[in-house]
């Protein structure tokens, strides 16, 4: 009995409950309509922490410190389409606030926790972004025709082919 009871003591003193339930990260699915679309997140201090298309699920870290959540821009962007900035914020987590009370006491609620990044909950948990198709204007629209006997040599360079 002593070998159980030993190993069950320590490990509810040092545990926290969110780190035991919820981990310290957390996974946001991203899409978007129209689907593969550019993605970049970054933290808030600018820090890029994932590239790539929609879509796709992310695990993000949800502590930057001691009691220090971490928080995200996500942004989808596709040539054509308004450009979408979303903000993942951080909060208490329920298992952090609750369970903490109720099981992991308070080395659970003052170091686990705090520590690992578990006690936070990045929202929204799933992002789906429906992306408008840019316009332009008649007014925004301009041409201009040149002969190309008027072209410098350095000007006909930079001339593409249509066909």
């Amino acid at each position: 009995m002593r070998n159980f009871i030993a190993p069950t003591l320590i490990a509810l003193l040092f545990s926290g409950c969110a780190s035991i339930m919820d981990g310290s990260t957390h996974t946001v699915a991203i899409s978007s309509s129209p689907s593969e679309a550019k993605l970049e997140i970054r933290d808030t201090a600018g820090m890029n922490v994932h590239s790539g298309l929609t879509p796709a699920s992310v695990s993000l870290q949800k502590g930057a410190g001691y009691f220090k959540k971490r928080e995200y821009v996500v942004e989808i962007s596709k040539p054509g389409y308004q450009k979408q900035i979303i903000n993942l914020t951080a909060s208490p987590s329920g298992w952090y606030i609750a369970g903490n009370l109720l099981i992991g006491g308070l080395i659970g609620w003052l170091v686990v926790d705090p520590v690992t990044g578990a006690m936070w909950t990045l929202k929204p948990d799933n992002i789906s972004a429906s992306m408008q198709a840019t316009t332009v204007s008649a007014n925004e629209l301009k041409l201009n025709v040149a002969l190309l006997n008027d072209l410098t040599p350095q000007q006909r360079t930079g001339l593409v082919s249509v066909n």
